[in-house]
Parts: structure tokens; sequence; C-alpha cells
């Protein structure tokens, strides 16, 4: 459907099928047109049990995710492994983790790694939404990210930088314990990581954010009408 040919249609509550989620589905996408709504979240490879993010408040107000790492110390080069909080960041291939003042962006200092930008990062206890800060200090780079638990890889997801990056985050409705990051596009310029965020909810809490919640509603209607389901309320946050 052609965003400006969306129109408004009358639907019947509770009505399901195909033709329902359709005049639904044109509503909303009216709406958030004629609202002039951001896109704020995306449904990935067409599930609806994984999104990501691009925004650090958006994903911190959908997921109740809490920062994880405590402040980084001042120290240079420590080697290939370093706990923070309720993370263990860790480096494969003889790279080393940095920290310093590198980019003036986020508070204190931030964590660049030497050669590749390869990162692990073991969790605590396992969560269900994962995020970080980056920052690109060239033309970009292309990463992948695998979600991990117990060993066994559950979901792959890659996203791009650029100057203008500052963060990445992800939703699953299933729970992981480790994440690895790697980087399989690129230059040779740097990228560089502030604080690491998780939150261990099973149901994004969009009730703050009206407006965000209803403009998610076209990818969920898109999923919706491929699986021909109907509209039900959603489960309340964990």
């Amino acid at each position: 459907m052609a965003i400006d040919k969306a129109q408004y249609r009358v639907t019947e509550p509770g009505a399901i099928g195909p033709e329902a989620v359709a005049r639904a589905f044109e509503n909303q996408v009216a709406y958030c047109r004629d609202s002039g709504a951001p896109i704020t979240a995306l449904v990935s490879e067409a599930r609806a049990d994984v999104a990501t993010y691009s925004d650090r408040a958006q994903f911190l107000s959908f997921t109740g995710a809490r920062t994880l790492t405590d402040p980084y110390p001042a120290k240079g080069s420590i080697g290939d492994r370093f706990a923070s909080g309720e993370v263990l960041l860790s480096t494969p291939g003889g790279s080393s983790l940095n920290f310093g003042e590198w980019t003036g962006v986020f508070p204190g200092p931030d964590l660049a790694i030497n050669g590749i930008e390869n990162l692990n990062a073991d969790i605590s206890a396992p969560v269900k939404s994962f995020g970080f800060d980056i920052v690109d200090s060239g033309s970009g780079s292309t990463f992948t990210v695998t979600l991990l638990r117990d060993d066994t890889q559950l979901f792959s997801r890659q996203f791009s930088t650029s100057s203008a990056s500052r963060f990445f985050g992800i939703w699953t409705a299933e729970a992981f314990d480790r994440v690895e990051i790697r980087e399989t596009a690129g230059s040779d310029d740097n990228e560089f990581f502030g604080r690491f965020y998780g939150a261990t909810a099973g149901n994004r809490d969009t009730s703050g954010n009206t407006l965000a919640l209803v403009c998610q509603f076209p990818l969920l209607g898109a999923y919706a009408f491929s699986f021909g389901a109907s509209f039900v309320a959603p489960p309340p946050l964990d």
C-alpha cells in the first residue's frame, strides 16, 4: 500500500480475518502518516518476537532496560577481558580492550578495541533485551549481533554504523545470556562503545508512548495479515 493512498475506513471492533486486518492496517498507516510519527522499531524477517532499535531513549522506554555496566576506568589497554557490573566484556583473536576519553560523546571513558571491533558480552543473568552506545569515527561499518543462551545461538541480526550512529538495541521473546558483536564489513576507522543496557522483561512496555505504540501497529498488522491472525490485547509486561 502506498502511504499516500491510505484512507480511513470503518472497522468493527473484534472483527477477524484478512479483510478486517487489511482495513485496520490501512487506518493505522493513514494515522501515522498524518501524525508525522517516526518509525521506532522494526520487525525483523517478518517475526513479531524480535525488534531492533536505533534510539536509546525509545529502547529504554519500551523494554524497561537498565544500565548493566559500571563506569569504565581510564586505564588504557587492559588485556582481552574486563568485568564491568553485570557484564563480562572480552575480545577474541588477540585484540585488546582499551578505556579512555576517546569521543566526549558519552559520560566518562569509552571502550575501544585494537584491530577489528569484535566484542563478546557475557551477562550474569539471562535478559530479553540488550543494547549499547556506539560511535563511529569514520565512514561506517557493518556489524552482526548474535544472541546465545548456554552457547546455543538464538538469533543473529545485522546493523550498520555511520558518523551519526549512537545506539543499537534488540528485544526478543527468548532470554539470552551472551551477545557476540562482530564487525563483518568496514574500513580501518574506529568504533567506540559506551554503556551496555539490558532487561529481563518478556514484553515491550509502550504504555508511556501512545503514539509510538499505535504507529508500530502497521508492522504487527502486516505480520498478522501474513498468518491470518486476529487482533487481541497484548499481555502485560512481565
